[in-house]
Parts: structure tokens; sequence; C-alpha cells
């Protein structure tokens, strides 16, 4: 039956690539919002859960209704953003160049320059697969560091697509070949705003709560002396706005236990703050589906090496937060 339900999905996504790369843009993103609202209205736990995550974040400050229109208006632009990402493989270079408005690239290529390798980290913010087109096509040497999908197939269609636009997909379990790509020089792009088991985390500041975040991008790019350079990709109408944040460089933390954890989780928690604060300039362009803070701090166990960073939080606003 597992079987079965995945095979008829893949099918349907199947049918879906063929149509949105079949369509011009203006038909592809009508399609793409088609979907979205479609998403709306079956999906009654998803919109609940959406609300729900944003009510966590921005407490009192956001209204039940404002939550719940944002959240619809996250599953609207999710479809938007879908509908790019799937003709991006053969549409990139013909339609999306000139839709896209690049702010600050001198502060990406003072890192690059150095040759050291780039780490530029970003979060599922508007239309993040874009950033890595624009970088490889624009004749740096890109990579991006991802999670495989559940089915080998979906994974090779979303691999042909950045690879078609010279970004190089990295699994996060080749560690060794991030780890190579990063010593010749390349900027590689991590997605570091999602709480994930699958690579080495620790829990990091966001929205007043400990959240969940990967880390192990962060303490090897610090022991090989790469740059770290925030970047965000948002939609604005039917163009896109790309923002190249000044370089953040890592603090040191001498003469304490675990001092090399301590940095790593610094320098995640200085440019999560970042990226936090891009998200609230258009909330309904992050996935609000996802509980980014699903991950309890254990009070009772040993702490975590990176938790000292934030003993002035109070504890009773750190209540961990699991939507079943």
């Amino acid at each position: 039956m597992k079987k079965l339900r995945r095979e008829l999905t893949f099918a349907l996504i199947n049918s879906l690539i063929w149509s949105l790369r079949a369509a011009n843009r203006k038909l592809a993103r009508q399609i793409g919002a088609f979907m979205g609202i479609i998403w709306i209205h079956l999906s009654r736990r998803d919109r609940f859960l959406s609300s729900r995550n944003l009510k966590i974040a921005y407490g009192d400050t956001l209204s039940s209704r404002g939550a719940e229109r944002i959240a619809r208006e996250s599953f609207l632009n999710s479809g938007l953003f879908l509908a790019d990402i799937i003709r991006m493989k053969d549409s990139y270079i013909p339609e999306l160049t000139r839709k896209i408005d690049v702010i600050g690239l001198q502060n990406f290529d003072h890192a690059y320059r150095r040759n050291r390798g780039v780490i530029a980290a970003t979060g599922h913010i508007g239309n993040f697969e874009i950033l890595a087109a624009f970088f490889g096509q624009s004749g740096y040497k890109t990579a991006v560091l991802g999670r495989e999908a559940y089915d080998r197939r979906l994974d090779q269609i979303l691999r042909e697509a950045r690879e078609s636009n010279r970004a190089t997909n990295v699994p996060t379990t080749q560690v060794k070949r991030f780890i190579s790509l990063l010593k010749e020089g390349y900027a590689i792009g991590v997605l570091i705003d999602l709480d994930s088991h699958r690579v080495k985390s620790e829990l990091v500041e966001s929205y007043g709560r400990l959240a969940n975040t990967p880390i192990g991008q962060a303490l090897i790019g610090i022991k090989l002396g790469c740059g770290f350079v925030p970047v965000v990709c948002r939609r604005a109408q039917d163009r896109y706005a790309l923002k190249i944040f000044p370089e953040i460089f890592p603090r040191t933390f001498s003469g304490r236990p675990n001092a090399n954890i301590l940095s790593a989780v610094d320098i995640t928690w200085r440019i999560r703050k970042i990226l936090d604060s891009e998200v609230d300039i258009d909330p309904s362009q992050w996935p609000w589906l996802h509980n980014r803070w699903h991950t309890a701090p254990d009070y009772n166990a040993s702490k975590p090496p990176g938790l000292g960073l934030y003993e002035s939080q109070n504890k009773k606003n750190q209540t961990p937060v699991r939507i079943i």
C-alpha cells in the first residue's frame, strides 16, 4: 500500500512538472497559486499547524485572525515558488535573470575572493532555490548542501534543476565532499532554519525559544577559515529581491569548555537573528507548517554545550512546543 501511494504521488508530481514546464511563466504561476489555494482548503490540519506556529513566534503581537491570514498566504506563496523552481531547469536564463534584483553582491565577493570557501547561510525564506541558480549562472563555483528526497526520482528532478544552473548538489551524508569543495573555494548554500536530527545540531535561540539548529557546517567552516555570508531571496510581486548581508566573523571562546561548539552556536545564532528579521518583513514567505521548536530542551539533563550562551533567557519562556 505504501509503495502504491508513492507511485501515485510520483505520477501526480510528474504530471504537474510536465504541465508547469509546458506553460509560460504567467500561466505556470497561476497554476502554482491555484495549487496553494487547493492545499489551504483540503488540509485543515496544515492550516492549524501553520497558524499555531505563527502564534508561538509572534505571541500577542499577532491576532488569531492575522495568523490565519498569514498561514493562507504562505500556502499561496509556496505554490508560486514551486512553479518557478520546477521551471528553473529550462527557464532560468530566458525568464528569471531579468526578474532578480541583487543587493549587496560586494559582500559576497569580498568573502569569495579569499578562495577559502564560503558558507552561504540561508533559510526557507522566499524562493531559496534561486540563490544557487543565481550564483552558479553568475560564474561562481557553487554548490548546495541538502537532504535527499524520500523518493530517488524526485531527488533526481531537484538535482537536475540545480545542476542545470551550474550548482553542484551535495547530500548532507557526503561530509567529505562538502569539506573538499570548501577547500577548493566553493560557495556552498546551507539551510539552517529547520529542526533536524540528520546533521550535527545544537539548541539555538529563535523567536525567544530554543530551537534545534544545524551547526555542523559552522564547525567545519570555522575550522577551514571559510567566510560566512547570510543570503535571502524574497518574492516582490513577480520579481525576486536577492539580498546579501555583510560577512559574519566567528568569535572565540578560549578557556571555556567546548569552545569550538560555542563558536559554532554563536555564529549560527547571529546568522539566525538576521534570517528571522528577514522573515519578519513578510512572514508569509516562510513555511510555518514546520515547527522549528519541536525538539524539547531537557533542563534535567546535562546542558547542551551551547546553552550557556542563553542562560539569561527565562526558562519559562523556553517551554518546548510539540504539535501532534
